[in-house]
């Protein structure tokens, strides 16, 4: 090996050596992680990025994300997300004024994107000391989760979310922006939700929902696991290949339910006489308060009803149950309503 050879070999060892000690002291200056890596190491071993969004005025939240747990709430306090064991270069969390997107879905392109809208390159030291911390650590809780706490969402028009092998809580979320979630092989646990459409689709997935108020509910679900609890819609539209699905006390104009094969227990405060009633099993049993009805069940055409119920199923079992409470239709417009009716709501 020549003489020069050697000289630089020696002069790149030294470099190496002098260019990781000045990286650890200057660390170690900083005192905190946050500091240079953007985000924080725990004792175990898992790593926190917060991104405040008290600057923004979010119109539309966008997520597609795999093997995560989310949680989006509203809160009084001062809107943040945070991101918990997202390695850097393998995520997109973008922001602008008007939106936030995070997706784990990415692509060559998505490396190449110079529009603030793709991965951000977290530089090598950052890569390599996040591999070096894994390691480090050896975390048996590599769990990745998503929270959001938003403060305000009369603005918000949208929420995206495309989740696989997820759990989700989405909570107290009340304005009139559209919701639409698609969820496959995941958990999803919806209350006390108000939007103008709420829009359910997916796989093998399980839908919880308690208290949604919605113009429009739809599901359309492939297989999987529907409980619902005080949906308050003027239409709702449920469409399951092979599920079966519990509806309790829903408040509706106009209810509809088809299945390939499952079975559906519906169970409503009012009385029977106030829906029209569109009723078929092919093969199972149709139930109205415990009595077997047959097979199928249609009301006068002619009668107009307060509300509308249709549930046909392939394969599978119908079971309405009624209570005693009755829809009384608002009067007319120029209509006296101390002449005969008094105005409730409306299911």
């Amino acid at each position: 090996m020549k003489f020069t050879s050697v000289i630089f070999i020696f002069i790149s060892v030294i470099l190496i050596f002098g260019g990781v000690f000045s990286m650890k002291y200057a660390r170690d200056l900083a005192g905190n992680d946050v500091l240079i890596d953007g985000y924080s190491w725990s004792e175990d071993g898992q790593n926190t990025q917060n991104l405040s969004l008290k600057e923004f005025e979010l119109t539309k939240i966008s997520f597609t994300l795999t093997d995560c747990d989310i949680e989006i709430t509203q809160t009084d306090k001062d809107p943040y997300v945070e991101l918990v064991n997202f390695k850097p270069n393998t995520y997109i969390c973008s922001t602008s004024t008007k939106s936030l997107n995070i997706s784990d879905d990415i692509s060559i392109a998505d490396y190449l994107s110079f529009d603030g809208s793709g991965v951000k390159f977290s530089g090598v030291w950052q890569t390599l000391f996040s591999e070096y911390n894994s390691r480090k650590y050896k975390s048996e809780n590599n769990s990745r989760s998503v929270v959001l706490h938003l403060n305000s969402i009369d603005d918000l028009k949208q929420i995206n979310l495309t989740l696989t092998d997820c759990s989700l809580k989405l909570h107290d979320i009340k304005g009139k922006g559209d919701i639409k979630i698609t969820a496959d092989k995941s958990e999803i646990e919806l209350a006390n939700i108000t939007s103008t459409v709420l829009s359910l689709s997916g796989k093998k997935t399980e839908y919880s929902i308690l208290n949604a108020e919605a113009a429009k509910f739809t599901a359309e679900l492939d297989s999987g696991l529907f409980t619902s609890t005080s949906i308050n819609a003027k239409s709702i539209e449920l469409d399951f290949a092979e599920l079966d699905a519990t509806v309790i006390k829903p408040v509706f104009t106009d209810f509809k339910a088809s299945f390939e094969k499952g079975s559906i227990t519906f169970d409503t405060d009012y009385d029977l006489t106030c829906f029209g009633r569109d009723l078929e099993t092919k093969n199972g049993n149709l139930l109205i308060n415990g009595a077997n009805s047959g097979s199928s069940f249609k009301s006068d055409k002619d009668t107009v009803y307060p509300a509308f119920i249709k549930i046909d199923t392939k394969e599978g079992d119908i079971d309405l149950k009624f209570g005693d409470l009755i829809i009384i239709t608002p009067p007319a417009e120029g209509e006296d309503p101390d002449n005969g009716n008094a105005e409730t709501p409306n299911p």
